[in-house]
């Protein structure tokens, strides 16, 4: 509840615009405009414009005054999307406004005074974006005053069966469907994948395996093959006769595992005991073909140690 820049980053389809809209909805702007522009969906030229507005004739097809978003956002809240995308000329107009809180539109003389909140978003690497020098630093410390990163959903892997219910459950509303559950080979299918499209991709599969869906069930057969074939499933058949799912896993780690121990001379330190554990950590890796979530559970540990446990030799 502050009127503070705020930059929201991570990877596309977390949810980045969804967490505006509650950031301004809980401060004391809840009452005023919320405007979101996507940069990187217009050109420079045309950015410029969209922002600060035009006068009559301020170039070719200017036919009338035009007020831009600031100018709309007043008392509010602006959400520009996408800010890694902007020009250099527009870095320096905005920066200006943030800094004094006055523009002039593009082709006129007069200043505009705009009292707005400002919430930008990226899924670029701004600090490798300034080294490059293709973003001012002086603007990203004028956006990150609070900064906030939103995980992709791999990284938050004990949310998905939350989110999966929540889009079934209305996207069947929206579809007068009566779908209320998920078969549970359907549901180790959809905890098996990576979501490179995070959240968003996440939602789509749901909407379609509801438009596909014959019964009152969400089965494997509703979801798309790169989900319903599990990576680990394709390039170990071993894993049929162990089991299916984690147990299947869990049973693989284990024997990769102990191989490795078996050819590890006896080394009762430290150091030793390290190793060892870096070995546990590839190996239960190779079994889950690389999903940390699988490996994670097949050696019954919480996400969040097995990532600080991958994070500590190097494991990506």
């Amino acid at each position: 509840a502050t009127s503070s820049n705020v930059l929201i980053r991570g990877e596309s389809g977390t949810g980045k615009e969804l967490l505006a809209r509650v950031i301004h909805r809980n401060s004391d702007r809840a009452e005023q405009s919320l405007i979101c522009v996507n940069c990187a969906a217009l050109a420079p030229s045309l950015l410029e414009s969209e922002l600060f507005g035009h006068v009559k004739g301020a170039f070719t097809g200017a036919h009338a005054d035009k007020q831009g978003r600031f100018q709309a956002a007043h008392g509010g809240t602006l959400f520009l999307d996408e800010i890694g995308d902007i020009s250099a000329e527009t870095q320096v107009k905005l920066l200006r406004v943030l800094q004094e809180r006055q523009f002039e539109p593009v082709g006129s003389d007069r200043t505009v005074e705009v009292d707005v909140r400002l919430i930008a978003a990226t899924n670029r690497n701004l600090e490798e974006l300034i080294a490059s020098g293709k973003f001012r630093e002086d603007l990203f410390y004028r956006l990150n005053v609070v900064s906030l990163m939103l995980p992709s959903l791999r990284e938050r892997h004990g949310d998905l069966a939350e989110l999966v219910f929540f889009f079934l459950s209305r996207s069947a509303r929206q579809m007068k469907k009566q779908i209320r559950q998920i078969a549970p080979a359907a549901m180790e299918a959809l905890e098996s994948y990576s979501w490179p499209g995070n959240i968003r991709e996440l939602e789509n599969v749901i909407e379609r395996a509801v438009v596909l869906a014959d019964s009152d069930m969400i089965t494997p057969e509703d979801l798309p093959a790169a989900i319903r074939i599990r990576p680990e499933v394709r390039v170990m058949p071993v894993q049929r006769a162990a089991g299916s799912g984690t147990a299947a896993v869990r049973s693989v780690a284990r024997r990769q595992s102990a191989q490795i121990r078996s050819h590890a001379e006896p080394q009762p330190d430290r150091k030793a005991a390290s190793v060892a554990e870096e070995q546990e950590l590839r190996a239960a890796l190779r079994a889950a073909d690389g999903n940390k979530a699988v490996a994670a559970r097949s050696m019954n540990l919480p996400r969040s140690t097995f990532y600080s446990r991958c994070r500590k030799y190097g494991i990506r």
